[in-house]
């Protein structure tokens, strides 16, 4: 059975966890506010993704604190899970960021308030697209900057969780346990006993 963390690797993994939960709170909270700007699809508004990291950046605390072996194999794993995960966040977002990019800079020449809440925009190439539930069209460019601010933390947290797979994968799997004590029997030879024989005569 293995022992307790190394301090060097439990202090990396508390200072990782605490930057992936504040990653993770500060990505739920943008996403939140996007959301309600504007009627964004779940992919398009990923405070899932802020989910996704504040789990580990919470297991990584308790690592931190505790030195728990166990704690740092979920911590690598939910670690490689959520970098996979937040690059689909940062991708989604990254779409939203290039469709949104011509139509933010200049609100006023390529978007109109087409319907009760709705705001359709033109990009650069003459495609359409509509956003549902803006109360007026110059929304759009604070929702930009928001999603833009997404996916920066969103950028960030993906490197943390990279950096918190390497240093779990190093501490459990390429750190070389200590050798446990060992007990060393010694056996002594049992002391020598001189016989004696008696006879006894009948008369």
């Amino acid at each position: 059975m293995a022992g307790p963390l190394s301090k060097g690797h439990a202090t990396g993994t508390l200072v990782l966890g605490v930057c992936e939960l504040l990653c993770g709170i500060l990505v739920i909270i943008l996403a939140i506010v996007a959301a309600n700007k504007a009627d964004l699809a779940a992919g398009l508004s990923p405070w899932w993704a802020g989910v996704v990291f504040a789990i580990p950046g919470i297991i990584g605390i308790v690592v931190g604190v505790t030195k728990n072996h166990c704690a740092m194999i979920a911590f690598m794993v939910l670690n490689i899970i959520a970098f996979i995960l937040q690059g689909v966040g940062a991708i989604l977002a990254g779409i939203v960021i290039a469709l949104w990019s011509s139509a933010a800079a200049d609100v006023t020449d390529k978007c109109r308030q087409s319907a009760y809440n709705e705001c359709t925009c033109r990009t650069d190439d003459g495609t359409d697209f509509t956003i549902r539930g803006l109360d007026n069209c110059d929304e759009i460019s604070s929702l930009f900057s928001t999603i833009t601010a997404m996916l920066v933390f969103l950028i960030i947290a993906a490197i943390i969780a990279l950096g918190g797979s390497i240093l779990g994968c190093i501490a459990v799997c390429c750190t070389n346990n200590q050798p446990q004590g060992g007990v060393v029997y010694q056996t002594q030879q049992p002391p020598a006993y001189s016989v004696q024989q008696t006879t006894t005569v009948k008369q």
